[in-house]
């Protein structure tokens, strides 16, 4: 691997930090690429009313404990919490919780999987 062109690492170091830097550069390549066709699919994002879990939707759901949780499916969420007092959990509707959501509708269940277990829950609201 070359540096500016001409130049060719002279020692391992070098060509070390030459191939580590190929690598991440590799990665944040990869990693903004994902990120473009995210904000591709946010911009195409229908959030008018619907009665089915997709993209776009903020889901009421009630547990089994009967503690009630919300998600809000957006593309590229990584599971943050929204709000004050993180009363709302963005989902990326590729995730495996969304994924047995999506398609559901208000009094329909399902089971789900949080943090290594599964769980039923009924979907309270679709908005």
């Amino acid at each position: 691997m070359r540096v500016d062109g001409g130049h060719r690492p002279a020692n391992r170091g070098e060509r070390a930090a030459v191939t580590s830097q190929g690598y991440l550069a590799a990665g944040l390549a990869e990693r903004i690429a994902g990120l473009e066709a995210n904000l591709v699919l946010l911009k195409t994002l229908d959030l008018g009313p619907r009665s089915r879990v997709g993209a776009g939707a903020l889901v009421v759901v009630e547990r089994e404990d009967e503690q009630e949780q919300i998600y809000f499916l957006l593309p590229g969420a990584q599971g943050d919490t929204l709000g004050t007092e993180g009363q709302v959990l963005a989902l990326s509707p590729a995730s495996p919780r969304a994924r047995s959501l999506v398609g559901l509708e208000a009094g329909d269940s399902c089971i789900v999987s949080q943090r290594g277990q599964e769980t039923e829950v009924t979907v309270r609201s679709v908005e």
